[in-house]
C-alpha cells in the first residue's frame, strides 16, 4: 500500500445494522481514532425534497426508489431503514449475512435495481462512506481498511474485497491487507484506550496473557482467543496472536429481536383471536410483513427494558420480574399491536439464546454438543479448538473483552459474567470501536512504511560519512529516523476457524488447511491430481465441513491452460491463505507425479457466481482426479460410473463413446486407489445385482475382484453368487457367448476364482473345454487353488507346443501359492524340473515378465517340502545376467532376492506376500 497512503488513515466497520467510518490523528504522543459524521437522507418530502442530517452510525440499509422515468435511485442509511417496513422487497438490510453468496436473498428482488449481489449492495454502502468524507476533507480517499468477522470464510472475504474494489478503493497492492478481523481491531482499539490511559486495565501483560474478545453485534457474533503480552522493556508497545475463532455466527442482536418479535406475535394473535378470528386470520396470512414490523417494535422494547435494567442497577434498585413494559404499536396492516410484557417474559423468551445450561468445561465435551443456537456454543467451539491448537489439555482465559452493540444488553454481560467467573472489559463505545481500530492498525502499517523508508535513509547518509572527521558530520536535520509513539503488533494475522477443502470429482476432497492454521500460510506443492485428455479447464471447487460432517461449496475458480493434453496428464496445486481469510491457488500440469517437470502453469481466480449451480456445465472445466488415498464418496462415485455404462448402452457417437470409456478408466484408477475401498463392497453388489448387462459386467467386476482383499467372507459369497448367475447359460450349454458377452464372462470367471469359495470354482469346470475362456479359467482355478491336474496339463501342453506361457505359468504359481499346506494330486518333483528347465532355456523361451513369473514359483515349488533341503542344489537355475542379459537381470532383481529369501526360510513380510501376488496376479492393490 505504500505509495497510496492517505495520512487519514481511515477505517470502515462495514456492519450488519449499522456501519462507521473512523480516521487516525496523532497528538501530543497519543493516537486519536475520532468517528466520523455522515449525512444520509432521514425523510423525504411531498416533492422530493430530502432531508439530510449527519450522525457517526449508518445504517447499513440500501433502498431503492422507484423513479418516474422506470429507474431506481439507490439511497442509503435511516430512510432505507425506514422505507423496510413499508417496502421490504425494495431494501437490503443486513446484506453483510449473506456476503459470499452469489445473489441477494430477498423476496421481490428485482433485476432492475442493478445490484444483484451481495457485494453490489455492500460496495454503496462503502461508497457513501468514503464519499462523505472525501467531500468533508475535499481530498481522494482510495487507502482504507475494512473489517470483516473473524469466522467469514474465503469466498465472504473475497466478496468484501470486491466490494471494496467496486466503491473505488485499491486494493491491487497488498490483496486482503485492506481487510482486518474485528476482534483484531477491537484489540486494537482497547490496548490504545490502554496506552491513552483511557481504560484502567487491572491485567498485568508482562507476562503472556490468555485474552478472549467477545464481540455481539445486530447480525453477527465474532470470538477469538488471543494471546497478549507486553513486549520487554516497553510498557507500551504489545504483541498479540490469534490463537482460534469461532465457526460463523448470526446469532446476534436481530436474533435476539426475532424472538421478542415472536413473543410479540404470540401475544398479537392472541388479542385479535378474542376479537375477530378473521381479522387473525388475515394476519396470519401476512406473516412476513407483520414480522417485519414487530422485530421493529421488538428493538425498541429491548432498548426500553434494557435502559430502565441498568438505570435501576445504578441506583442499587433492583427492577422487579413482573414489572410491565408497553410492546407494540403502529401497525401498516391498520391494526395496532398493543400489548404489554414483564421481565420475567423477556428474560424467559430470550433464555435460550443465553445457553444458561453450558458450562466453561464443557469445551471438554464440544462434540456432544448439539444445540449451537446459542451465544455460549461459539466461546466453547473457540475453547475447544485452542486445546487441539495448543495440545493442552485445560486452558484458561484471564480477561473477556465485550464488544459490539449488543454487547449493552445487561442479560449478555450476566450471562458471561456467570459463565467464565469474573466480570469482562466492556469497551468505551462499542458501536464505535470496532471502525477505531480498524484506524489505529491503519496507522501502524504505514508507521511501519515510513519508519523503514525514514530508518534506510538515516543509514545510508549515516554509512556514507563514516570516514568522515567528527567535524565534518552532518547534522542530520533533514533525515532523521521517525520513532512511533506507540506499537501494536499481531504476530499473526489470525487463524483458520473451519479447515478448507479442495473439492475433485466424484466428491471427494483434499484437504488444504486445517482448524487453527495461523494465517498468513503457504503450502507446500501438493502433486498427485490428473486431468483427463483433451480437458483444458480445471473447475477448482473449495469446500468446508459443516459441523454435521457435510461438505459445502464456498467458492469456485477456473484455471485455463493454453492447450488440452492429449493423455491423462499429472497436476499439483499450491495454495496460499492471506489475510481475511483471502485464498489463492496456483495450479500446474507435469510430465511426471512429482510435479516438478513443468509444462504448464497458472493461477487460479476463484469466483462465487457458481455456487448456486446444481451441475457442472463443461464450460467451466472438470475437477482434478483425486491423488491416491484420498476418501472417496461412494455413492457419487458409482452413481457417474452407472451414468457412463449408461451412455456406453445408448450413445451411436464415437466421440461420445470414447470420452465415456476413458472416463470409466479415470474412474476405475481412482476408485483402486482411493483411501476407503472396504466401503464400496455393498453398494457395488446392490449394482451388479441391478443390471447384469455385459457391459456393466465388463467394467465393474475387475474393480469388486481387485477390492475383494478388504471385504467379508459372506460379501465374496453374494460376488460369487452373482458372477456364477452371469455365466449361467454357458454353464448349462447349448449357448455361444459372443462379442462383449465373453469379455463380460471372462471377468465373471476371474471373479468367482477371486473369491476363493471351491464349491463355486468347481462349477467352472464345465467351462474348460471352451478355448475362449481358457486363459481366465487358468486364472480362477490358480487363484482359487483347485482343479491342479487341468493347471499343469495346460502348463505342459504350452511348453511342448511352445505356445505363449504367461497365463499358465501364473497358474502354477498362484495354486501353488494358495494350496500351501494342503495335499496336491501332482507330481511336485516333476513340476519343479519342468520350471527349472523352463527357465534354463533362455531368453528365446521366456520374456522379463515371464522370467520374474518363473523365479518365484521356481522358489516356491523348492519349499514345498520342508524336509528337502537341497532343492535348491537338485534344481538349479542358469546365471541370469549370463544367459538372459544385463535388461533382465536388472528387470528381475526384485524377483531374485524374493526367491533366495525363500529358499534361505527367510520371514515374509506383508509387504512380500504383496510382492508374490503382484508378480502372479495384476489384481492385487
Amino acid at each position: 500500500m505504500k505509495g497510496k497512503h492517505n495520512s487519514l488513515c481511515v477505517g470502515i466497520d462495514l456492519g450488519t445494522t449499522n456501519s462507521v467510518i473512523a480516521t487516525c490523528s496523532v497528538e501530543n504522543g497519543m493516537i486519536n481514532t475520532p468517528v466520523s459524521r455522515i449525512d444520509r437522507c432521514k425523510d423525504i418530502g411531498n416533492r422530493d425534497n430530502r432531508r439530510i442530517e449527519s450522525s457517526e452510525l449508518l445504517p447499513s440499509c440500501v433502498y431503492y426508489q422507484d423513479m418516474k422515468d422506470g429507474n431506481y435511485d439507490p439511497i442509503v442509511g435511516d430512510y432505507a431503514k425506514t422505507m423496510s417496513f413499508t417496502q421490504p422487497y425494495a431494501v437490503s438490510r443486513s446484506i453483510k449475512k449473506q456476503m459470499g453468496q452469489p445473489k441477494v436473498n430477498i423476496d421481490g428482488w428485482k433485476k432492475e435495481y442493478k445490484d444483484l449481489t451481495p457485494e453490489d449492495v455492500a460496495s454503496r454502502i462503502i461508497r457513501h462512506l468514503i464519499a462523505s468524507l472525501e467531500e468533508y476533507y475535499n481530498e481522494k480517499i482510495e487507502d482504507v481498511i475494512i473489517t470483516i468477522p473473524a469466522s467469514f470464510n474465503s469466498a465472504q472475504s473475497e466478496a468484501t474485497l470486491r466490494a471494496a474494489e467496486r466503491a473505488g478503493i485499491d486494493i491491487s497492492l497488498e490483496n486482503g491487507e485492506i481487510l482486518l478481523p474485528e476482534p483484531e481491531a477491537v484489540i486494537y482499539n482497547v490496548l490504545n484506550q490502554i496506552q491513552n490511559g483511557k481504560i484502567n486495565s487491572t491485567i498485568d501483560f508482562s507476562s503472556n496473557k490468555r485474552v478472549m474478545v467477545f464481540d455481539i453485534g445486530g447480525g453477527t457474533l465474532d470470538i477469538t482467543l488471543h494471546d497478549i503480552c507486553r513486549r520487554k522493556g516497553n510498557l507500551n508497545d504489545f504483541d498479540f496472536k490469534p490463537l482460534a475463532t469461532n465457526r460463523f455466527s448470526t446469532i446476534a442482536g436481530d436474533a435476539f429481536d426475532d424472538i421478542i418479535a415472536e413473543l410479540l406475535y404470540e401475544k398479537y394473535i392472541s388479542y385479535y383471536e378474542r376479537q375477530s378470528p378473521d381479522i387473525a386470520k388475515r394476519i396470519r396470512d401476512d406473516y412476513s410483513t407483520v414480522m417485519i414490523n414487530l422485530v421493529n417494535h421488538a428493538e425498541e422494547l429491548k432498548l426500553r427494558i434494557n435502559n430502565k435494567y441498568k438505570d435501576r442497577m445504578k441506583r442499587g434498585n433492583m427492577l422487579l420480574e413482573d414489572e410491565e413494559f408497553a410492546s407494540g404499536g403502529y401497525m401498516p396492516n391498520g391494526y395496532t399491536s398493543e400489548d404489554t410484557v414483564t421481565l420475567r417474559e423477556f428474560e424467559e423468551c430470550l433464555s435460550p439464546l443465553l445457553g444458561w445450561d453450558y458450562k466453561y468445561d464443557d469445551y471438554k465435551r464440544f462434540d456432544e454438543i448439539i444445540d449451537d443456537q446459542n451465544i455460549i456454543f461459539p466461546i466453547i467451539d473457540v475453547l475447544n479448538k485452542a486445546t487441539e491448537k495448543l495440545k493442552e489439555d485445560e486452558i484458561k482465559v484471564d480477561a473477556v473483552i465485550m464488544n459490539g452493540g449488543m454487547s449493552r444488553l445487561y442479560l449478555i454481560d450476566k450471562r458471561l459474567t456467570e459463565f467464565f467467573g469474573f466480570k469482562p472489559i466492556t469497551v468505551i463505545d462499542p458501536d464505535k470501536s470496532v471502525a477505531q481500530g480498524a484506524a489505529v492498525y491503519h496507522y501502524y502499517i504505514h508507521q511501519d512504511d515510513s519508519i523503514k523508508t525514514s530508518n534506510m535513509a538515516y543509514m545510508n547518509q549515516t554509512s556514507e560519512h563514516m570516514d568522515s572527521s567528527p567535524a565534518s558530520k552532518p547534522s542530520f536535520r533533514d533525515v532523521t529516523p521517525i520513532k512511533q509513539v506507540a506499537s501494536i503488533r499481531a504476530v499473526s494475522s489470525g487463524v483458520l476457524n473451519e479447515s478448507i477443502y479442495l473439492g475433485l470429482k466424484g466428491g471427494g476432497t483434499c484437504l488444504l488447511a486445517g482448524i487453527g492454521q495461523d494465517i498468513p500460510f503457504a503450502s507446500d506443492v501438493i502433486p498427485g491430481f490428473t486431468i483427463a485428455p483433451r480437458q483444458k479447464i480445471i473447475r477448482i471447487p473449495i469446500k468446508q465441513q459443516t459441523k454435521d460432517g457435510k461438505f459445502q461449496t464456498i467458492a469456485v475458480g477456473n484455471i485455463s491452460f493454453k492447450r488440452a493434453m492429449m493423455v491423462e496428464t499429472p497436476v499439483s496445486i499450491r495454495f496460499f491463505l492471506r489475510r481475511g481469510n483471502i485464498l489463492a491457488i496456483e495450479a500446474w500440469t507435469s510430465s511426471d507425479s512429482s510435479g516438478e517437470n513443468v509444462i504448464e502453469s497458472g493461477a487460479v481466480t476463484l469466483s462465487i457466481g457458481d455456487i448456486d449451480r446444481n451441475r457442472i456445465t463443461r464450460r467451466h472445466g472438470q475437477a482434478m482426479n483425486p491423488p491416491s488415498g484420498t476418501n472417496l464418496v461412494i455413492a457419487n462415485e458409482l452413481s457417474a460410473f452407472k451414468s457412463h455404462i449408461d451412455k456406453l448402452k445408448r450413445s451411436r457417437n464415437r466421440n461420445d463413446r470414447r470420452h465415456a470409456t476413458e472416463r470409466l478408466a479415470q474412474m476405475k484408477r481412482a476408485i483402486l486407489n482411493c483411501g476407503n475401498p472396504e466401503e464400496f463392497a455393498d453398494r457395488m453388489l446392490a449394482m451388479l445385482r441391478q443390471d447384469r448387462s455385459s457391459l456393466m459386467t465388463m467394467y465393474l467386476l475387475p474393480i469388486a475382484r481387485k477390492l475383494s482383499v478388504y471385504w467379508s467372507e459372506k460379501q465374496l459369497a453374494d460376488l460369487s453368487k452373482i458372477c456364477l448367475s452371469v455365466l449361467s447359460m454357458d454353464l448349462l450349454g447349448g449357448w455361444i457367448a459372443e462379442g462383449k458377452d465373453i469379455a463380460a464372462n471372462s471377468e465373471a470367471i476371474k471373479t468367482v476364482g477371486a473369491c476363493g469359495i471351491t464349491s463355486d470354482c468347481e462349477k467352472l469346470e464345465k467351462l474348460c473345454e471352451n478355448i475362449k475362456y481358457r486363459s481366465p479359467l487358468l486364472y480362477a482355478f490358480g487363484r482359487c487353488g483347485s482343479n491342479h491336474e487341468w493347471i499343469y496339463q495346460e502348463f505342459l501342453n504350452d511348453i511342448n507346443r511352445s505356445r505363449p506361457i504367461q497365463d499358465s505359468l501364473r497358474a502354477v504359481g498362484l495354486s501353488i501359492y494358495q494350496s500351501r499346506g494342503k495335499t496336491l494330486n501332482i507330481d511336485i518333483q516333476k513340476l519343479t524340473e519342468d520350471v527349472c528347465r523352463l527357465i534354463n532355456m533362455g531368453a528365446g523361451a521366456l520374456h522379463k515378465n515371464e522370467l520374474s513369473i518363473a523365479i518365484v514359483t521356481h522358489a516356491m515349488l523348492i519349499c514345498w517340502d520342508d524336509a528337502d533341503t537341497n532343492g535348491e542344489e537338485k534344481y538349479p537355475i542358469c546365471d541370469i545376467s549370463t544367459v538372459y542379459g544385463p535388461e533382465a537381470y536388472t528387470y528381475t532383481q526384485k524377483s531374485r532376492l524374493f526367491a533366495e529369501k525363500l529358499i534361505g526360510r527367510g520371514e515374509l513380510t506383508e509387504e512380500d506376500e504383496a510382492f508374490l501376488l503382484g508378480v502372479l496376479t495384476d489384481d492385487v492393490l
